[in-house]
């Protein structure tokens, strides 16, 4: 099984170039901050020829801290969003939490029991 994994392309997943495999990973920062990048991004994602795909939302993806719900309902099929949460495939367990000590933008949380309380749930 081969595991692509990128992150950082603030918006410009586009012009990456991403190898083939089975499950693609994306561990955060989609977006510069815009929802269009976000939307452009889902789309995106259902033209890719990985099997599963998985994302993880970083501290400039704030609109997924505010509302992930909205866009759970746009999830390319056999595409998943993970917050503080694991899912199985082909045998792997993976867990994706955005939680991020105190910095800037989104899924900051205080240092010590506030944030080891997210990261013991692995």
């Amino acid at each position: 099984m081969k595991i692509v994994f990128i992150s950082d392309t603030h918006g410009k997943h586009r012009k990456a170039d991403i190898p083939d495999g089975d499950i693609l990973i994306h561990g955060g920062d989609v977006t510069n901050g815009r929802e269009s990048q976000m939307l452009d991004f889902l789309n995106w994602l259902a033209e890719l020829p990985h099997t599963y795909k998985i994302f993880i939302g970083g501290n400039m993806d704030r609109m997924l801290e505010v509302d992930s719900v909205q866009y759970h309902k746009r999830l390319p099929e056999n595409t998943f969003y993970l917050e503080n949460e694991g899912i199985g495939l082909e045998g792997l367990q993976i867990w994706g939490s955005p939680m991020i000590p105190r910095f800037v933008g989104a899924f900051n949380r205080k240092r010590g029991e506030e944030l080891r309380a997210y990261w013991e749930k692995i």
